[in-house]
Formats: structure tokens, sequence, C-alpha cells
């Protein structure tokens, strides 16, 4: 009886022993892709730092290129609608239709600079001649309200020779006017490099959005596609209804 009993406690301790063996199991190895989810996010992060300060320091250095971009991207959406006029109704290439608005649009400018200059010109010169007569005027009035006289003999003299004046003043500020001619320059470079960008985006515009879209899912092809071109059709019918709508009421 004392040996079964013996052994019945054996087997219960066995049992108990394996039973804590099996209620604690031991750690589990961390899995290898946990570390190398872990090292890929880490690079990631570090090259989406990179190149985010790159891209500022591109900004940064070619700032007036970034300019010049979206003024010509601008453009294009202003004069693909009548880009697109002239080559599907009338048979046009798309260079050539492009170059032609371009054409006229720099020549209107020209002309409103050339009318405005002439205008601007005519008005000064008409006030420098009246300018002696309005001190008389003036002297006048005053000699016989006041009795006395705002604008003394000399000082009306020396403003008839306003036009020496004038001319010595730009023989003293020629550097000033050298400056201004440098301005000139740069102003007509940077329209010219306005002008290639938008002749280039506009001639090219079915070419650019298909390179640009490529790359996107369909769904957010067609999305994108459908706002650029609604971009197009409403930037061009506001611009096309105001030039209208302003040549009626100018006439």
């Amino acid at each position: 009886m004392d040996g079964k009993a013996g052994d019945a406690a054996t087997v219960a301790a066995g049992t108990d022993q394996t039973r804590a063996v099996v209620s604690d199991p031991a750690p589990a190895a961390v899995p290898a892709w946990v570390g190398t989810a872990v090292w890929r996010g880490i690079w990631q992060l570090i090259a989406a730092v990179l190149i985010t300060a790159a891209g500022l320091w591109f900004a940064g250095r070619a700032s007036d290129l970034l300019r010049y971009l979206i003024l010509a991207q601008l453009l294009a959406f202003a004069l693909e609608p009548a880009v697109s006029l002239l080559h599907t109704k009338r048979g046009w290439r798309r260079g050539s239709a492009t170059g032609l608005l371009l054409v006229a649009i720099l020549l209107l400018f020209v002309l409103l600079g050339v009318g405005m200059g002439s205008v601007l010109a005519s008005q000064v010169d008409q006030a420098a001649g009246q300018v002696p007569a309005w001190i008389d005027k003036l002297n006048a009035f005053t000699q016989e309200q006041f009795d006395t006289t705002v604008v003394s003999t000399s000082s009306a003299a020396s403003s008839g020779q306003a036009t020496q004046h004038v001319t010595q003043y730009l023989q003293d500020h020629a550097g000033d006017l050298l400056g201004a001619v440098g301005g000139l320059v740069g102003a007509v470079f940077s329209l010219f490099t306005v002008g290639l960008f938008t002749f280039y985006l506009t001639a090219n515009g079915p070419q650019v959005r298909r390179v640009l879209l490529s790359r996107m899912p369909p769904e957010r092809q067609r999305r994108a596609l459908w706002a650029w071109e609604t971009a197009i059709d409403k930037t061009g019918g506001y611009l096309y209804s105001r030039a209208c709508w302003r040549s009626s009421t100018a006439d």
C-alpha cells in the first residue's frame, strides 16, 4: 500500500511539474521582418528629410525660375482654349496658333505702351508750356485780392527754363539712367523667358498632361485631367468674356 501511495505521489508531482512547464512557456523570438521594417522606416525618414532640404534649397536658388513657370502655366491656361479652337476648327498646328497669339499679345502691349507714352509726353509738354500763363494768372489774382504776388518775377523767369533744368538733371543722373536701362533689359529677358515657357506649355499641352498624369492610377488620372481641363476652360472663359465686355463698353 505504501508503495502504491508513493507511486501515486510521484505521478502527481510529475503532473504538477508538467503543468508548470506548460503554463509558463519561454518568450518567443522577435520575427526577422520587424527589424527590417524598423530600419526601412528610419532610412525612409532620413531620405524624406534630405529630399525636403534639397527641395527648399532648390526653391531658394531657383525662385525666379519657379515664378516664371507658374506665370507661364497661368498664361497657358488662358491661351489654350483659343489654341484648341484654332487647332480643331481651322486646322492650324498648335505651335503656329500659339506663336500667333503670343505675337498678337506682344504687339497689343507694345501699342498700349506707345500710346500711353505719347499721351503722357503730350500732357507733360502742354503742362510745361502753360506754367508761365498759370503763374501770371495766379499773380494777377493775388495782386487784385491781396495786393501782393505769390511768385516773383525771377522765379517766373526760371520756370520758363524748365527744359534746361530737365536737361541738366539728365546729365547729372546719367548713372541712374543706365541702371534703369539695365533694369529694362532684365525685364525684357524675363518677358522672353516667360514667353518661351508659355509657348512650350501651350503648344505641347496634351503631351505635358499625358506625361505628368501617366504615373497616377487610372481613377486619379481621370480626376486630375478633369480638374486640369476645367481650370483651362474657366480661366480662358473668364478672360475672354472680360475682354469682350471691355471692348464693348469702350465703344
